[in-house]
C-alpha cells in the first residue's frame, strides 16, 4: 500500500544535509484529517490525524519525525471497513494502540528516547525515525499466527492511558509474539520501504501473496526515481506526484503513485476481487521542522489551525494546494474565511 522514503536533502540556506522523510499514503477511501497539536513539558508536537482510521503523521519542534507503512497488511487492508464486529474491534484496538505510541514517541526531546518508545512499545509497521542527522529503521509485526489472541479479546482498551494500555495488551500478547528489527541507517543517503520486510524475512507481504510483487516493484521504482535527484523537500514531493505515468508500469496498481481513476478502472476491467482498490490519497513530507502535505484525494476538516497559530512552537505546516502552489497557516485562514 504505502511507500515511505528517507532521503538526505541539502538545505539551500545553511548548506547542511539533513534527512527528510516522505510518504505516498494509499487508502481505499478519500481521507479526512484534523490538524492537531499538543505541548508536553518543553516539546511541541504537530500532526495530522485520519478521522476514519486514527492514523497520524507528525513532527515535533526538536526535529523528530516519523513515517510508517503497514506490515500487518491483513489488518491494514480493511481501512476501517470491516465485515465482522470481531475484526472491527481488533482494528480499533490496533489503531488506538499505534496512535498512542506515535504520540508518545513524538513528545520526546531526543531521537534516542523516541527510538526507545517505538522499540519497547513494539510499534507495529515498517517505520523510519529521524531527527535530520540520524536515521533509524524499525520493522515490527505481530506473528500472523499469534495476532488472533489480540483480535479476539473482548477487553475495552479505549479509555486506558498509555501505561495501562501497554499492560493490557501484554496480557494478551507477549514479547515473543512479535518479530523486531532495528537498524541505524544514518550512513545511507536514500532508503525506501513499502509493505514487505527487508531486514527480517516473513513480515508483511511475502512471495506468492497478492501485493508482494507490487510492494517490491514500487520500492525499486521510487529508488530509481530519487537516487540521483538533488532538490528541496518540496521538489521531492513534486517529483513523487508525477510517478503515476504509463512509463512506470502498464498496470496502474504497480505504479508508485496509484491514480484513483486509473486504478479503479483497471481493477473493474479485470473483475478480480483479490485486487485492492487502493489509490494514493496524499503525499507527505517531513523536513527540518516542517510537515508538508499534498492532498490528492483528501481534505482537512477543522479550523483548529487558529489554535496552532497561538502556540509557541517551531513546528510549521505547509499545505501544497497543487504542484506549483502552496499556502501556510495565514493564507489558509484567509481561504477558509472567504468560503
Amino acid at each position: 500500500m504505502c511507500v515511505i522514503i528517507a532521503k538526505k536533502i541539502k538545505d539551500n540556506i545553511s548548506g547542511e544535509t539533513k534527512f527528510g522523510l516522505f510518504k505516498h499514503r494509499d487508502r481505499s477511501y478519500d481521507a479526512k484529517y484534523k490538524i492537531k497539536t499538543f505541548n508536553f513539558k518543553k516539546v511541541s508536537v504537530l500532526f495530522l490525524e485520519d478521522l476514519k482510521s486514527g492514523w497520524i503523521e507528525g513532527i515535533n519542534d526538536k526535529g523528530i519525525k516519523i513515517v510508517s507503512a503497514a506490515l500487518d497488511n491483513h489488518s491494514d487492508e480493511s481501512n476501517g471497513e470491516t465485515n465482522t464486529e470481531r475484526y472491527k474491534k481488533y482494528l480499533n484496538k490496533l489503531n488506538y494502540r499505534n496512535s498512542l505510541i506515535l504520540k508518545r514517541a513524538l513528545r520526546q526531546s531526543n531521537i534516542e528516547e523516541s527510538l526507545n518508545v517505538l522499540k519497547d512499545s513494539l510499534f507495529i509497521g515498517n517505520t523510519f525515525l529521524s531527527d535530520g542527522e540520524k536515521l533509524f529503521s524499525l520493522e515490527i509485526a505481530i506473528e500472523q499466527s499469534k495476532f488472533l489472541k489480540f483480535q479476539d479479546s473482548d477487553e475495552d482498551l479505549s479509555k486506558l492511558d498509555f501505561k495501562d494500555f501497554k499492560m493490557a495488551v501484554m496480557k494478551q500478547l507477549s514479547d515473543k509474539d512479535f518479530t523486531v528489527s532495528v537498524k541505524d541507517l544514518s550512513s545511507k543517503s536514500l532508503v525506501v520501504k513499502t509493505n514487505h520486510s527487508i531486514d527480517k524475512k516473513g513480515l508483511g507481504y511475502t512471495k506468492g501473496e497478492n501485493g508482494f510483487e507490487s510492494s517490491k516493484l514500487r520500492k525499486k521504482l521510487i529508488e530509481d526515481t530519487l537516487v540521483d535527484f538533488n532538490g528541496s523537500a518540496e521538489e521531492v514531493i513534486k517529483l513523487l506526484s508525477t510517478t503515476d505515468g504509463i512509463d512506470f508500469h502498464k498496470n496502474p496498481e504497480m505504479r508508485p503513485l496509484r491514480n484513483k481513476e486509473k486504478t479503479q478502472l483497471s481493477n473493474k476491467e479485470k473483475d478480480n476481487k483479490n485486487i485492492s482498490d487502493y489509490y494514493t490519497t496524499d503525499i507527505f513530507g517531513l523536513y527540518d521542522y516542517t510537515l508538508y502535505h499534498l492532498p490528492l484525494h483528501s481534505k482537512i476538516t477543522n479550523l483548529d489551525i487558529l489554535k496552532i497559530l497561538d502556540k509557541d512552537t517551531d513546528c510549521h505546516f505547509i499545505l501544497l494546494k497543487a504542484l506549483n502552489e502552496k499556502f501556510s497557516f495565514k493564507s489558509a485562514l484567509m481561504d477558509l474565511y472567504r468560503s
